[in-house]
């Protein structure tokens, strides 16, 4: 994913996934330095992939905002460019700073002054943690970053691993009993979570609202 239409051309693709999925709303993530060993610049990658969001938001009607993405491995610069990034097109779907990558091999020290940047500037942070490492690394991202969320903790995302929304929402009702309320109560906290503006959120919230009312025969 090296040159622009590669770009377009798998958001679009993502896009038809989550339509599939029966998803209406989803916060994607991505690492523009990772698309610039062509010549792309950093800030042509974010926009080419802002843009190919909104064609696919046009075509399918899913709804999504754009998470920028530093890794592990990175130094201290390129967080700090990454960071960057996300304040500069802030008000776009661009709507959070997030760091992925190899937490047992990479400590958080590369990447604290990126996130105190991000923190001092209001953009909304995440973080993945307690993937490769364990709890200890879920307390070490809270204190030298303070995120507002944790990145998806042991489950990994469908762009990386067979899985599905709908094949997640059946391993929690076959193995931990979760019945419509509890699934109602967590889309509720998701809306709530999420880094969408709030029209978004409040369009996002009516129409999850309008499903239920039917299954619940009752108002919310």
């Amino acid at each position: 994913m090296q040159t622009k239409e590669q770009l377009r051309l798998v958001t679009l693709d993502l896009f038809e996934q989550l339509k599939a999925d029966n998803v209406i709303y989803a916060e994607i993530r991505f690492a523009p330095l990772l698309h610039i060993a062509q010549g792309l610049t950093p800030a042509e990658v974010v926009q080419t992939v802002v843009d190919a969001a909104k064609e696919g938001i046009s075509n399918t009607g899913v709804q999504a905002g754009l998470i920028v993405c530093t890794l592990r491995n990175y130094t201290e610069t390129q967080s700090m460019e990454t960071v960057k990034l996300a304040e500069q097109f802030k008000g776009t779907l661009v709507c959070g700073f997030d760091i992925a990558g190899d937490e047992a091999g990479y400590p958080v020290d590369a990447h604290i002054k990126a996130f105190e940047y991000a923190n001092a500037n209001d953009i909304k942070c995440t973080s993945h943690a307690g993937e490769a490492r364990g709890a200890d690394s879920v307390w070490e991202v809270l204190k030298g970053f303070h995120p507002s969320r944790i990145g998806h903790g042991v489950t990994d995302s469908r762009t990386i691993t067979p899985t599905t929304l709908t094949k997640e929402y059946e391993i929690l009702e076959q193995t931990f009993g979760w019945d419509k309320a509890h699934f109602y109560k967590c889309n509720m906290e998701a809306v709530r979570h999420c880094f969408a503006p709030d029209k978004v959120k409040s369009m996002i919230k009516e129409k999850i609202i309008s499903t239920w009312k039917e299954d619940f025969n009752q108002s919310f």
